[in-house]
C-alpha cells in the first residue's frame, strides 16, 4: 500500500492479490498474519460479485477470514450463515501502516462498491481528510512484491 497526502486529500494505492476460491486449507496457506482487507466474492457464471469487505487489524488476515467463514468460530454467525448460500472466493490487500488508514480505505471501498453484506450507512471514515482517493491495482500470481517504505 502506498499513501500520499496532498493538503486535506489522501491518495492510497492498494494491490489486490489474485482471486482464490475459498477453502480453509487454501486460506491458511495463502493468507498472511498481517493486517489488511479481505474482499469476499461470490463465484458466479461469467465472473465474481463482491459480497463484503472485511477489515483485519489486530487478528490479521488469516485469523480474520477464518473467524468469518469457518463454522467452528463463534464470531460472525449470522453473516456466515448468509455467506454459506454462495460459492465464495477471496482476495486481499495488506494495510500495515495504521488502523486509521485501514478504516479510511475500507470506507472508500464500501462506499464505492455497495457490497451487500457491509452496512454503507453505518460505516464512517476517520474524518482526517476532506477527500479519500483509492487506486486499486490487481496483482498477478507471478508478481514479485517489493515492500516500499512509507514516504516521509
Amino acid at each position: 500500500m502506498r499513501k500520499k497526502i496532498h493538503g486535506k486529500e489522501v491518495f492510497y494505492t492498494i494491490a489486490w492479490t489474485p482471486i482464490v476460491t475459498y477453502d480453509r486449507f487454501n486460506a491458511s496457506r495463502i493468507l498472511p498474519e498481517l493486517p489488511g482487507i479481505a474482499e469476499i466474492l461470490s463465484i458466479e457464471e461469467g465472473g465474481h460479485k463482491t459480497l463484503m469487505f472485511l477489515e483485519c487489524w489486530r487478528e490479521g488476515l488469516r485469523s480474520g477470514l477464518k473467524n468469518l467463514l469457518e463454522a467452528d468460530s463463534p464470531v460472525f454467525g449470522d453473516i456466515r450463515r448468509r455467506l454459506n448460500e454462495y460459492d465464495t472466493a477471496f482476495r486481499f490487500t495488506e494495510v500495515t501502516t495504521s488502523p486509521h488508514d485501514l478504516k479510511d480505505i475500507m470506507y472508500w471501498l464500501i462506499q464505492a462498491t455497495h457490497a451487500p453484506f457491509n452496512n454503507v450507512e453505518a460505516f464512517t471514515d476517520t474524518g482526517r481528510y476532506r477527500a479519500i482517493n483509492v487506486k486499486e491495482i490487481a496483482r498477478s500470481g507471478e508478481d514479485i512484491i517489493e515492500r516500499i517504505p512509507p514516504h516521509r
